[in-house]
C-alpha cells in the first residue's frame, strides 16, 4: 500500500491511496485500487472544488 499527501497555496489538499495485493495464495489472483481525492479553495470566498478518483483493476 502506498499513500501520498500534498498541501498548497490557497488550501489546495491531495490524498492518493494505491492498494495492489495478491488475493489467492498461488498469486493467480491480484487486485489493484485507487483512490484520490482533491480539494481547492479559491481567493473568492463562493467557489471551490472538489474532484474525487477512484480506480480498479483484477487480473486473473
Amino acid at each position: 500500500m502506498l499513500g501520498e499527501a500534498a498541501l498548497g497555496s490557497w488550501e489546495q489538499r491531495r490524498a492518493t491511496v494505491d492498494v495492489n495485493r495478491c488475493l489467492l495464495a498461488d498469486g493467480s489472483l491480484g487486485v489493484r485500487l485507487i483512490a484520490s481525492q482533491a480539494n481547492r479553495e479559491y481567493f473568492f470566498r463562493t467557489a471551490h472544488r472538489k474532484n474525487t478518483t477512484l480506480y480498479g483493476v483484477a487480473e486473473w
